[in-house]
């Protein structure tokens, strides 16, 4: 009995090591100028698709289960290599800089009306990348396909929103993270971002040794209660 008690102890335990979980990394911050870039690292251990989705801007609940407000400013998610070269990047939901739109898979600001979260999705193999968030209303990587050695449009412009809608309304206003939508209509979003990295592969979830210990342990009470009433 005991030989068979630790037979099925290490078989259960090997299961829970090959339970695949999706790879998905969650991001929250916040901006404390128009132009701030921030960026992030991750690696990937096998070719898969990867998909970027942002929340901030009308909200939603990301990957670890955190429930994002809406109101958060338009963001620009740009994908690089390991050189630094320019992979993809997404601004309101679709190829931007390709004009093919992706179907609609964020969500609608109650505000504004708009899709502006960031959504796209690329193939990669394994290696190392980084993602860059920045601010919509102008401030791309580069020259669209450049490195990242060669910065963003708006990189050290800092609060470069209000002059865009003197521009296009004639509209005076100050401060940081507005934004247009035409017809004289504009709106001040927050500083706040969130969005997530899905990186369509798995990993193995090795139980920690406490987990082991209530799992011998809920097995051993299982026999020895089946052992009382035989």
């Amino acid at each position: 009995m005991k030989k068979l008690l630790s037979i099925l102890v290490v078989a259960a335990v090997l299961g829970l090591g090959s339970v695949a979980q999706a790879s998905v990394q969650s991001f929250q911050g916040s901006f404390s100028s128009d132009d701030e870039i921030h960026f992030f690292t991750f690696h990937q251990d096998t070719a898969q698709t990867v998909a970027l989705r942002s929340f901030s801007y009308a909200g939603g609940i990301n990957a670890e289960g955190t429930v994002i407000a809406a109101g958060g400013f338009d963001p620009i998610l740009s994908l690089f290599n390991s050189s630094g070269n320019l992979i993809d990047f997404s601004d309101d939901n679709e190829d931007y800089h390709k004009g093919v739109p992706f179907p609609i898979v964020v969500a609608i600001d109650p505000v504004t009306g708009k899709a502006f979260d960031s959504y796209f999705t690329a193939f990669l193999n394994p290696g190392d990348y980084t993602v860059a968030i920045t601010q919509a209303e102008n401030n791309f990587a580069g020259g669209l396909g450049d490195n990242i050695s060669l910065g963003f449009r708006e990189q050290g412009q800092g609060n470069y929103t209000p002059g865009i809608v003197k521009t296009e309304t004639g509209i005076d206003v100050t401060g940081s993270f507005w934004e247009t939508n035409g017809n004289n209509t504009i709106y001040q979003r927050t500083n706040l971002w969130a969005f997530d990295v899905d990186q369509g592969g798995s990993t193995n979830a090795v139980p920690e040794p406490a987990s082991l210990l209530l799992l011998g342990s809920g097995l051993a009470g299982m026999f020895f209660r089946r052992k009382r009433m035989t």
